[in-house]
């Protein structure tokens, strides 16, 4: 995690241990790993989110979003693209004060995890579960 954030504020941090017993136990809908200029770095989104909360925002890569709406096909969803261009993106990745090598690999990296071709699936997955497609959300400044 970055200097700046904080547990149970930007996310729920967890120990390895933590995340792997979740894991192996079938608790986690979906789960990514990055290999970062910092190490690896871990994100998933449990099952019993839904336990605790009615209404939350959640923060997800297109794959991991599709399978929380399989995880939840009766669920009303409402999906956010929340889109800015690479100039600015990359400015603020300087201003937070992020590893130029790291900002690099992401920026690659999110060219392929949000493609035009990921996003027509997206659509298509929320069209078969009764969803809205998703609202693009410009944020360039």
């Amino acid at each position: 995690r970055r200097p700046s954030e904080t547990n149970c504020v930007e996310y729920v941090f967890v120990n390895d241990t933590t995340f792997d017993v979740h894991k192996l136990m079938g608790r986690l809908i979906e789960e990514r790993e990055y290999q970062t200029v910092n190490g690896i770095y871990r994100y998933g989104t449990p099952y019993f989110i839904h336990e605790y909360c009615s209404d939350y925002v959640g923060i997800a890569d297109i794959d991991g979003l599709i399978k929380i709406i399989k995880a939840y096909p009766n669920e009303k969803i409402k999906v956010y693209y929340v889109k800015a261009n690479e100039q600015v993106r990359g400015k603020r990745a300087i201003e937070r004060g992020d590893n130029m090598a790291e900002w690099n690999r992401r920026l690659i990296a999110d060219r392929i995890d949000f493609s035009d071709e990921k996003k027509s699936e997206l659509n298509k997955v929320l069209k078969e579960c009764g969803q809205k497609e998703f609202e693009v959300i410009i944020n360039d400044k």
